[in-house]
């Protein structure tokens, strides 16, 4: 999609791996379910994301290795709209905001 103030905005369409360039990313599941795999929580110090599911199909959001989102190896977005914020500890853990 592109920037929108600053911010790297990526609609995905299937599974995807997030970068450090990532900022917001709109998982639209239309076609089916979609995995977004987070990038290792030690290359992605003080990182952001905002993960929005837009569509029928549940979004799964899982870690890499041994990083955790707070104490799960993974969380889901089960409802259309559903979106989750995190934050990168720039070691192994990506802390949910929101």
């Amino acid at each position: 999609m592109g920037t929108l103030f600053g911010l790297n905005i990526k609609s995905v369409t299937a599974n995807y791996t997030t970068t450090n360039q990532d900022s917001v990313i709109i998982a639209n599941t239309t076609s089916g379910q979609i995995i977004i795999t987070l990038a290792s929580a030690a290359i992605s110090a003080g990182q952001f994301l905002l993960i929005k599911r837009v569509g029928v199909s549940r979004v799964t959001i899982q870690t890499t290795g041994s990083d955790k989102i707070d104490d799960a190896n993974s969380v889901l977005l089960s409802t259309n709209f559903a979106q989750k914020m995190l934050v990168s500890d720039g070691v192994s853990i990506w802390l949910k905001l929101a």
